[in-house]
């Protein structure tokens, strides 16, 4: 798609795009391993039993999360319920991967395809869509819907419609408030906001426990005003104690990171497109690298707009850029099919084992445990 990105029309860029959803949807669920008992430690074991309950009429199934706050996945389990037999975890992961992915999708193609020249529009959805960046998001159900919606949220001019997808994006996980209000606040107010960063960081380095704990009292306080749950869990991750650790994160993430900053600042200071989400791409660039807030709440820019970020960063010598970048991109998905898991004994390629490999009948595939 890349390559070839001049010469495919947008009815084929379409169908390979939704092609590409699907595909993704099902590698994800086909690398999913699951023995015969359920961690509870991991989301999904937790989401896949509130699957089953839901899908039991279990009494107050659709209000387990945030003790009732974040109905959002519970809904869309009910959905699900009405809809399909009872599913296997796979199963499930396809359908709620392949929804998740393809909303991201049609909000590349209603919001931001207008914007880029028809000869990169199919390479822009390649890049968006890279598997491997998008794994981290798709793990954590909640927060991957979450950050979609706060996507159509921020995106969309309508008020109405701005402030519907924001409840749909809360319902989901209600830290995308505190970060579509900060979005607003450094959009509208980009010099200010990175002049007052600038301040919070040194007063940060200087004494963090301090401005940790902070943090954490003033949550405390609002308590009369909005919901206990959400300050709970807006502070949960602020540590009073702070440490750095430079290898929290992928050295190749944080490079490529720098390479955008490079390039949006440098390159392409005058790009139309970027020059309003610069300082707000800076400051979350700063604030994931240095640790000092969770990275949780940045995980629209870090993980579902990553592949997105990358291709704006080199649009300008796109071909160029992915000479460069395929051995980076052959090697994710390389360890995508080959890497084990310690948990699991047995060859790579035995996680793809979780499906049949044939049936007669029909898309078997979609509906294990139905047809057979």
């Amino acid at each position: 798609m890349i390559g070839l990105s001049s010469y495919i029309t947008k009815e084929y860029r379409i169908l390979l795009s939704v092609n590409m959803v699907f595909n993704i949807s099902m590698i994800y669920g086909s690398r999913i391993f699951f023995s015969q008992t359920f961690n509870y430690d991991d989301d999904f074991s937790r989401y896949y039993q509130n699957y089953l309950d839901i899908y039991d009429d279990i009494h107050g199934a659709m209000f387990v999360n945030r003790n009732g706050y974040e109905i959002g996945l519970p809904i869309f389990y009910k959905i699900i319920s009405l809809i399909f037999p009872k599913l296997f975890p796979q199963n499930l992961l396809q359908i709620t991967t392949f929804v998740m992915v393809i909303l991201f999708y049609i909000w590349l193609e209603i919001y931001v395809i207008k914007y880029i020249k028809n000869s990169q529009r199919a390479a822009l959805i390649a890049f968006s869509l890279f598997f491997s960046f998008l794994m981290a998001i798709i793990g954590l159900t909640r927060q991957g819907f979450s950050c979609v919606f706060l996507l159509y949220a921020i995106s969309n001019k309508d008020v109405r419609l701005k402030l519907l997808f924001l409840v749909i994006s809360c319902l989901f996980h209600m830290s995308s408030l505190l970060v579509f209000i900060g979005f607003y606040i450094i959009f509208k107010f980009p010099k200010l906001s990175l002049c007052l960063f600038g301040i919070f960081l040194l007063l940060f380095l200087n004494n963090s426990y301090l401005i940790n704990t902070s943090i954490i009292e003033s949550g405390k306080s609002l308590y009369a005003f909005l919901p206990q749950q959400f300050f709970e869990y807006s502070t949960y991750y602020i540590k009073p104690i702070y440490s750095f650790d430079m290898f929290a994160h992928s050295v190749m993430k944080i490079l490529l990171y720098l390479y955008i900053l490079f390039s949006f600042f440098i390159l392409n200071p005058n790009d139309k497109l970027i020059k309003h989400y610069k300082i707000p791409i800076l400051i979350c660039f700063i604030i994931y690298f240095m640790q000092i807030i969770p990275t949780r709440f940045f995980m629209v820019a870090f993980d579902l707009l990553f592949g997105f970020l990358l291709f704006l960063a080199s649009r300008k010598f796109l071909m160029l850029a992915l000479i460069l970048l395929i051995p980076y991109f052959l090697r994710l998905m390389y360890l995508l099919i080959m890497y084990v898991e310690t948990s699991f004994q047995g060859e790579p390629l035995s996680y793809f084992y979780s499906y049949p490999e044939y049936s007669i009948y029909p898309f078997y595939y979609l509906f294990q445990g139905v047809l057979i």
